[in-house]
């Protein structure tokens, strides 16, 4: 899926010199295995008969991956590699609190859905906006109420990780990378009638994973992760001074992808974020004068497409991948330490996961998940897990919103038809 530059990079960085093959459609990945765009390994055999999946990188799996190549170069016949298998146990219960009204697609032409965000409006009109793959653009979805209306906000080989969000004073932005080989990060405007586009970065290849956040006065922050650096960065739009102010959070190794920003009751922002090079999930806070940093999870490779929220009393609670396990995890500040649980562990799940808090005081979380689009939702010491949409592929690049009402309202990828796609969860028994 990524473009030839990126593969380029890639490979440069760690010395690969075995021929490579782009699969921009996906062809090969959707006959090959059910599960998302995370890399995996398939080792086939002389008779091209898939001997062996695995997910991710681990010293054991690499281990089976060995072995299971050397059978197949000798033409043996495989032995036993399958790994010890996990404790499964069902999340969902028989009462939901939520239930899928109905799932549409919002744009089809081309590969299109890359990297989706939402937000809700006034009205709880939701607002979606996404990376055009086919035409290099920025998308932006807005439902009036009864349609929705499609804008190309910036068509200069933009909409990399995009992030949608109001300001308090009603103001819409979306912060994104942009550029083919020179990256840098842009940040849309919307003033009522039209937008402004301007350049947030464009130093050490700022690229992906952005997230946007807004003061109390509507002025907009972005953390992002500088491809060429590996830092995590934060953006601050200065009103006064009428520029970004840019600066390093975290340049400790290769750290910063899969950002989620948000600020506190005194506007001092909080990022999770994932270190690439320990593979630990990561979260910085500003206390006003510095930036106090910390591991949160470091057990096995843990951290990946985290997404942080503040719960009722402020504190940060952050949902993620464990690729060790193949499952979805929460881990909650509760005043004094860090508290852990898995929301999900059937199959492969919690890639890409979203989360935010009702009214109540409850999270949810919009995640892809055994080639499906999920929804977990805590309530009362358990997660209630809702399949919203599992038709081929599909529920890739999820993010969610709730509305006034507590409705889930969630956009997504169909890697299987390469289609921008949203779905209207809403809440039971309110």
């Amino acid at each position: 899926m990524d473009g030839p530059e990126r593969l380029k990079d890639f490979s440069k960085k760690y010395g690969i010199t075995y021929p490579q093959w782009r699969d921009p459609q996906m062809k090969a990945l959707k006959k090959l295995t059910i599960q998302g765009v995370i890399p995996r390994t398939v080792v086939l055999d002389r008779k091209h008969k898939i001997v062996l999946r695995e997910l991710g990188y681990t010293q054991s799996k690499f281990q089976h991956v060995v072995a299971a190549v050397e059978q197949a170069v000798k033409g043996t016949q495989p032995k036993s590699l399958s790994r010890p298998s996990k404790t499964k146990k069902s999340a969902s219960t028989s009462t939901l609190s939520y239930s899928v009204v109905k799932t549409e697609t919002l744009a089809s032409k081309g590969s299109v859905g890359f990297f989706t965000t939402v937000t809700v409006a006034a009205k709880d009109r939701p607002i979606v906006a996404c990376k055009d793959y086919g035409r290099g653009a920025l998308l932006v979805m807005t439902w009036s109420g009864k349609a929705w209306k499609s804008t190309y906000v910036d068509r200069k080989e933009a909409g990399w990780s995009p992030s949608v969000g109001f300001s308090p004073q009603g103001r819409l932005g979306v912060s994104y990378g942009g550029g083919n080989s020179n990256f840098e990060i842009r940040f849309a405007r919307y003033d009522g009638k039209k937008w402004k586009v301007e350049v947030v970065d464009d130093q050490g290849k700022a690229f992906k994973a952005t997230s946007l956040a807004y003061t109390a006065a509507g002025d907009p922050m972005i953390s992002y992760f500088a491809k060429e650096d590996q830092d995590l960065r934060l953006a601050r739009w200065d009103s006064a001074q009428k520029r970004w102010l840019v600066e390093t959070v975290d340049s400790k190794g290769d750290v910063g992808t899969y950002t989620s920003l948000q600020l506190d009751k005194d506007g001092y922002p909080m990022i999770s974020y994932f270190d690439e090079g320990k593979q630990d999930l990561k979260f910085a806070r500003w206390d006003g004068g510095k930036w106090n940093i910390q591991a949160i999870d470091t057990k096995g490779q843990v951290g990946l497409h985290c997404s942080l929220a503040l719960d009722q009393a402020g504190h940060p609670a952050i949902t993620y991948f464990d690729l060790t396990n193949e499952s979805l995890k929460f881990a909650r500040w509760t005043g004094k330490k860090w508290s852990f649980s898995t929301i999900d562990s059937e199959g492969t799940v919690g890639q890409r996961c979203s989360l935010a808090f009702d009214s109540r005081g409850n999270p949810a979380v919009s995640y892809f998940g055994n080639g499906a689009l999920k929804f977990a939702y805590g309530t009362k010491g358990r997660w209630e897990i809702l399949t919203v949409d599992s038709g081929g592929l599909t529920g890739n690049y999820t993010s969610l919103a709730l509305d006034s009402q507590d409705n889930g309202r969630i956009s997504y990828f169909d890697v299987s038809n390469a289609d921008l796609k949203f779905a209207w969860v809403d809440r039971l028994n309110r």
